[in-house]
This record gives C-alpha cells, structure tokens and sequence, in this order.
C-alpha cells in the first residue's frame, strides 16, 4: 500500500470540508499524513522536501515550497487538487492562468469541477474529472409551507438585499438569517424593521453547540447558497441531500449539480429578479434524487479513482502529451522527434516574457481582436450552414456515393446530416452501431461509412400493431431482415445489418459491452422510461462508447402533441396547433378545433385523438427529459438545445402557473454521452 502526503489549506483543518478523500484512501489499505499549509495567512508553506520521501504526493489547493519550477523534476507522482473558487472567474479573468498552472506541467489535477478539468486539459495537463456527492440523508417529510434559511457569509458575494430581490411578493412562513459574517469581510446589510415583519423574518449568530445550528437549517425547506462560487460546495449539496429546493448564482459549481427549474433555482447575481417558488417542494425531491443516483456514481468511480492517484504521472501522460526530456541524455534516441520551436514561442519562453505574461498578454489580444474582422452578422450564420452542406456532400463523394443517395421520404435529409456529422466526428469506420429506435437508415449508408456491424432495436410489432405469431423472420421496407428477440443470436456473428423487434429495455445481455456506437434519431420523444433506456445503452457500450441521439418534439414545446395526419395537418406546418395540448384539456381542445377548422369530422376527431390519447409519445416535459439523463449511470453528457420557438409573454405566463418554471421554447434536444473508461 502506498504512503501518501496530503498537502492541504489550514482552513479545511477546520472544516473537514477536504476529509472525505484521505477517508477514502484509508479505507482502501493506505497511509496518509497531513501537512498544513499556513502561507494563505501569511504563514509558511510547506517545504518539498518534507514531503519528498512519500509514494505520492497529493496538494490540495496548495503549493510546496521549492525553487524549482517544475514539480515532476522533484517527484515521479505529484496531485494536485485545485478549487474553481479560487480563480475568482465568476467576476470575469483578472490575470492569465499560465504562470498558475506551469508548476504542474507534468503533473496530475484532480478536478471537482468540469469547469475546472476543461481549464486544466487546455493547459496541457492531464486531469481526472470526477464530480463529488453526499450520501443522501435520511427521508425526513420538510414543512409544507416556504421556509428560508440564509447564512449571510459575505457581503460582497450574497448580500441580503439580493436576496430580498428573489424572494420577490411570495409570502414565506418564515425567513431565518444566520448573521455569522467570514473574518475580514465587509460588514452586511440586515433587513429593515418592516421588511422583518413582512417577511417573517427570525436572526441567529454563532451557535454554542452545532446541533442547534443543525436544527435550525433542517426545518427550512429552502436553502440559498451563500456564495457566488464554489470549490465544490459541501453547504449547498447537504441542502440537495436534505431534500431542499437550492437557490444559488448561476455560477460553478453550483450549476454543475443545480439545473434551473428541474432540480433547484439559479439566478444571475449581477441581475436579480423574483423568482417562482410555487414549485419548491418538488424541486426539493428532485434535488435529492439526483443527489441519490450522483452518490453511487460517485462510489462507482472510487477504482478508477484511487487508480488515477497511484498511476506515476509518467505512465498518465504516455498518449496524452509529450513534454520536453528534463535532461539532455534523456531524449529518446531513435524515438518520437520533438517539434522545433518557433521564435515567437522562444521569445515567449523568455523568463522575462514569462513574469510579465499578465501585464502584455492581455494587451496583445485587444490588439488582435481590433484587427481581427468580426462576423457577427446574421449572414454569417447563413453562411456557415452552406459550408456545412458543402462539407457534407464532399464527404459523401469521398465515401462514393452522391448526397441524395439515400435520401427519401423514409429516410429524410435531416436524418442523413446527423449520420454523416457522426461519421465526420467519431468515424464509424470499423465499429459495431446501434440504431435504437429507428431502423430506417439504410444497410448501403452504414456499408459506406465502413460500419463492422449495424443492429437496429425497434419495437416494430407495437407500432404496426400487429403479431408474428411464428416469430419468422420478415423484411422491412427497406429490405432488412427482421427478427424477434427469440431468433436473432443464430446471425448475430454471420450477419451485417438486422432489426431485432424489440423495446432496448427488453433486449438480449448478449451485448453487454458490445456496441461501440449508440445511435437514436428521434426516438426518446417516444420513449417512456428514459433512465431505464439509457442504463440499458450504458450496459450496451463499450467503455468510451458514444451514446448520440437526436429528438424532437419535446412535450413541453409548442409542437410537444406530436400530430401528424397528413403532409399539411401536422406539427411541423400548421402552427395554429401551436401549444393546444398544454393550454386546453381535452374538451376545451376539442371544442377549439371544431370552431378554428373547417375539415371534416372524422379528419377532427382523428387529430383530437392523436394531441390527447396517442400511446406512442412519452407526455414528458423538458425538465422530466434533463432530469431523467442527469440520474442515468453516464457521468459524461452533453445536452445542446434546437429548434427554439418564442412564446408569447402571455402563453408563457399561463405555462409557468400550470407546469412550473421551464423553458417552454425548446422542441429539440441533441444528447451525447460517453461510457466510462473501464479500469
């Protein structure tokens, strides 16, 4: 077992906050020593060489004293833990991060923060992402009536009249300020005497004995964050893990973990407005949900955690970054060749230029940016959506076929640029596809792209409402052959392209890590378990497998009905129908239909059949989508939203009292996840 010295910030000797990782590190078997580093407050740091002799040296917002410039000269394993508070960027760059990061060249950073890891890999270093939770506490029902708790901390961070901007008009049975301001702070502003009245508003100062002070917090079932950013923020994820609704600035890492309306409450700290507390209560079950699934995320990423640690930075960067040999005889002979330097990068690699990098850096880029043409028209969109098209085709003819091969009323063109944007992407040359959902890309498409093998999960059965009693297999309009979840394991290992007819849920363990493409192409509108369908996908894929789906209409959008009757009576072309399935029950929609259109009745029952009783679209708002992605076992996912469609300020308003506070706008999500590198 390895002995380990955990060099950290005196401040956290107090806290605890940092202890939940030598915790760990314990329990699996190794030895850790404490070293305090007092040169915050003006004290002394601690020395390398006190800590030279160790298996691995771990510096949590701290840095050893050395004269030399480069840690990975000193030590073959050196951490480092830095805390996204620290760099102030919340209040926007106030000096050049290369000076920072330069003692860790070569070294590892273990990020809380993926704000923080996307710094630290632009930086050229190698970083761990990992996102900490709490255990969930225990279920304790929290009052039903809007109970604030506020520990003014800073002044110049959250400041009571911020928060008396976002409590807005709401009525709040009461409103507890803990008044216990951080050493060397400006003195905070308190609440007038009719603004105590008005908002029921109790005090408290520093507590004798710390259950009382827990007491207090736990009967509030609102909790605002008291600071403007975070490192990673141990008060606010105890409030998620308590089941109370957070109200913290859209900074990190609180909209790390905080989803605005789905799990918790942002705002713009610069710019506060009232907010919407009507839904507090169940915004406060879905902040401990999604604390619950991120803790066993957390415990599953505990191997590949204490593997990350252990690894000698040496064997962490091989494939990742090459760094300049330490000493002349250590250039490999007959191995890679450095790239030579240009002068601008030796100039810049002058001491000088490097101490002063904060004061002509920023210079230099004012000046390019004045010479720099700036195409912020709405030409330029056009534009860059033409050169796409263009590169698209190209890349067709490259694959040897002409852009409207394959395209076709089955197979529209939209489906075919997401194919190709793909393939352009992460090449599909060689790897086993998935297509869940669809089975109309064609066999040819894939063939070309170079595809090993392309499988299609599609409940085809359910949608043509029909039963294969024999299960024979059968061919689809396309010519693929389609086979039942009982007699598809006979082609598996013989065959390109097949349909197994069935839901992913339903699908065979067979292809336990066996995808290394996930595909979904307007699908999860569809679906109604989505948790449950991307834990299948996860079990499906490969590690550093990609998940890429693509749907729309969302429920909660204008177009979220999912009418499609003909080519004119559909969501796409008649916006009359914009909104008809949020705003009207069933009745009231169908007497709206009976007025507005003059089709005949069976076209108009056909449609109020399709906006209030269809069983094939899931009903599920924006929130319910993100939140049901955020509790799936993928740590890595990337959400874009498109298709946007502006409410009126009136239909929004109706939309906020009825469903809550979302983004009603949104018809389309993209969603990209990538599986977990196995250990």
């Amino acid at each position: 077992m390895a002995r380990i010295a955990y060099v950290d910030h005196s401040y956290h000797a107090k806290t605890q906050s940092t202890q939940f990782l030598p915790d760990i590190l314990r329990r699996r078997g190794h030895s850790v020593d404490f070293f305090w580093d007092e040169e915050w407050r003006g004290g002394a740091a601690v020395p390398f060489s006190h800590v030279a002799d160790y298996d691995v040296v771990i510096m949590f917002q701290s840095r050893c004293a050395s004269s030399e410039t480069h840690f990975r000269k000193l030590h073959p394993n050196v951490i480092h833990i830095p805390m996204l508070d620290q760099f102030g960027i919340h209040s926007g760059p106030h000096y050049h991060l290369g000076w920072y990061w330069e003692f860790f060249q070569g070294c590892k950073i273990l990020s809380f923060s993926s704000a923080l890891h996307a710094i630290a890999t632009g930086f050229g270093l190698r970083s761990f992402s990992v996102r900490y939770y709490q255990p969930p506490k225990d279920y304790v029902p929290l009052a039903e009536l809007p109970r604030v708790f506020f520990w003014l901390r800073h002044e110049e961070h959250v400041s009571w009249p911020i928060v008396r901007t976002l409590l807005g008009e709401t009525h709040f049975d009461s409103v507890h300020l803990h008044i216990a301001p951080d050493p060397h702070t400006p003195k905070p502003s308190l609440p007038t005497e009719m603004e105590r009245k008005e908002y029921n508003i109790v005090t408290s100062t520093w507590f004798a004995k710390k259950r009382d002070f827990l007491d207090i917090l736990e009967r509030a079932n609102i909790f605002f964050a008291p600071r403007r950013e975070e490192g990673i923020g141990q008060s606010f994820l105890e409030a998620m893990a308590r089941g109370q609704c957070v109200v913290a600035p859209d900074n990190g890492t609180m909209n790390e973990y905080i989803l605005h309306g789905v799990n918790g409450l942002l705002y713009n700290p610069e710019h506060p407005a009232p907010l919407d507390f009507s839904r507090f209560t169940k915004l406060g079950e879905a902040a401990r949900q999604s604390v619950a699934a991120g803790y066993e995320r957390w415990l599953a990423v505990e191997d590949r955690l204490e593997e990350f640690i252990l690894t000698p930075c040496t064997k962490a960067y091989q494939g990742f970054y090459q760094h300049m040999p330490l000493k002349k005889e250590d250039s490999p002979v007959g191995g890679v060749m450095l790239p030579p330097v240009s002068l601008r990068q030796r100039i810049r690699n002058l001491s000088f230029m490097r101490k002063t990098e904060w004061l002509w850096l920023p210079v230099w880029w004012f000046i390019k940016d004045i010479a720099r043409l700036r195409r912020v028209t709405a030409g330029w969109k056009y534009m860059r959506a033409f050169f796409k098209s263009f590169k698209n085709m190209l890349l067709c003819q490259k694959q040897g076929f002409t852009t409207r091969q394959y395209i076709s009323d089955t197979f529209p063109e939209y489906h075919h640029n997401i194919i190709l944007d793909l393939h352009k992407k992460y090449s599909l040359s060689g790897k086993r596809v998935l297509d869940v959902g669809g089975s109309n890309i064609p066999e040819e498409l894939m063939r070309e792209l170079g595809a090993k093998q392309f499988i299609c999960l599609d409940p085809i059965t359910k949608w043509e409402n029909f039963h294969n009693d024999n299960n024979t297999p059968r061919a689809n309009k396309f010519g693929k052959m389609i086979y039942s979840i009982d007699n598809f394991i006979d082609v598996l290992q013989d065959k390109f392209c097949f349909i197994i007819d069935t839901d992913i849920e339903d699908a065979h363990d067979i292809f336990h890590n066996y995808f290394d493409i996930v595909i979904s192409i307007s699908t999860f509108e569809h679906v109604t378990n989505i948790k449950e369908c991307l834990e299948s996908i996860y079990r499906f894929l490969r590690p550093d497998g990609i998940l890429h789906s693509q749907y729309e209409p969302v429920f909660s959008s204008p177009a979220g009905h999912h009418c499609y009757f003909d080519h004119n009576i559909n969501f796409v072309n008649l916006r009359q129908l914009d909104n008809i399935h949020l705003l009207y029950t069933r009745d009231e929609g169908s007497e709206f239909i009976q007025k507005t259109f003059d089709w005949p009745d069976d076209v108009k029952n056909a449609v109020i059949r399709q906006i209030y009783d269809s069983p094939i679209i899931n009903r599920k708002t924006l929130n319910e989508h993100i939140l049901e992605i955020m509790n799936s076992p993928f740590n890595r996912y990337f959400i874009e939203y498109f298709y946007r469609t502006p409410s009126d300020p009136t239909i929004q308003e109706k939309l906020t009292e009825r469903f809550g506070t979302m983004r009603f706008d949104v018809r389309g999500i993209k969603l990209r996840c990538i599986k977990d590198t196995a250990r």
